[in-house]
């Protein structure tokens, strides 16, 4: 897809070569070869990378140790965007039709 930006291109890379070595084992063992679980759950999947959460080596070892507040501006404000786009983009997942 050409709207794709290079994270999500990578991602659907990723799970194309999951569901062909899935396909072949399955078929390998007699099964009818059907799509990988996570391609199906995630058909319609956009992914972002965010930016660099902390600048000092000690914080980047464990993030949890940090408070929001101690996360870099650019990295705080990604996530609000994200948080945006998600919460405006929600609906209930469907799964094999229900």
């Amino acid at each position: 897809r050409a709207d794709e930006d290079g994270a999500t291109a990578w991602l659907r890379s990723y799970l194309s070569e999951v569901n062909s070595s899935a396909l072949d084992h399955e078929l390998a063992i007699g099964g009818e070869g059907d799509m990988h679980l996570l391609s199906r759950l995630y058909s319609k999947l956009k992914v972002h990378t965010l930016f660099l959460p902390a600048t000092q080596k000690e914080h980047l070892q464990d993030l949890s140790k940090l408070r929001f507040e101690e996360l870099t501006e650019e990295f705080k404000e990604e996530i609000e965007v994200l948080k945006a786009h998600i919460l405006s983009t929600l609906e209930a997942r469907q799964f094999e039709g229900k």
